[in-house]
């Protein structure tokens, strides 16, 4: 027998920069810092800075896997 699950989206899918630091609990210039070294993907769109949830799914995921705990910096590359 074969289950399917159907996920609603109730959330936005596109973030603005406090909605994004927010998420990831981090500072606006640590944010900063990550979009600059390529670990979190945005848009620009006019004057508005725009971060997709998969970007920030994806970098959770990403320090995850580098086995980043909060106790240690994290730039996003290997050591």
């Amino acid at each position: 027998m074969k289950y399917y699950i159907i996920v609603t989206m109730t959330e936005s899918r596109l973030f603005i920069v406090d909605e994004a630091c927010q998420r990831l609990g981090i500072s606006k210039s640590l944010f900063y810092e990550l979009i600059k070294a390529g670990n979190i993907l945005i848009y620009k769109l006019g004057s508005k800075t725009l971060i997709p949830s998969y970007s920030i799914e994806d970098f959770v995921q990403m320090a995850y896997d580098n086995g980043v705990t909060g106790d240690e910096t994290f730039n996003g590359h290997d050591s």
